[in-house]
């Protein structure tokens, strides 16, 4: 069962790829920030970082990224069979679709845009 507590304080020079333990985590200034190893590269401000389990027996783990500006949420899973981590999905702000995608009916999976 995962609950969601005071956060842990990430120091200045971590590698969030270590941090695979379920918990909440924080980097409490924008200033430390620029030292995170492993962090989005477009991440710039203080954040809250959340561990979980995606599936049983943690073979895959989570980790939720929220900037405390609330300009961006990032998300990212490690493949415990692999040892992998995957790379960091921007979930917000979601992309704005543009025109030519939307005249050309590009907004979904080419699998969904087969007619009926």
């Amino acid at each position: 069962r995962y609950i969601l507590v005071e956060p842990k304080l990430i120091p200045s020079g971590a590698d969030l790829n270590e941090y695979k333990t379920s918990g909440n985590y924080a980097v409490a200034t924008s200033a430390v920030v620029p030292s995170i190893i492993n962090k989005p590269v477009k991440l710039t401000e203080a954040f809250n970082l959340r561990v979980f389990p995606v599936l049983l027996h943690n073979y895959y783990t989570g980790q939720q990224i929220s900037a405390y500006d609330g300009t961006a949420t990032y998300y990212r899973y490690y493949d415990s069979g692999s040892n992998q981590w995957s790379a960091w999905t921007l979930l917000y702000p979601a992309s704005v679709p543009t025109a030519d995608a939307v005249a050309n009916n590009d907004l979904l999976p080419t699998s969904y845009n087969q007619p009926m």
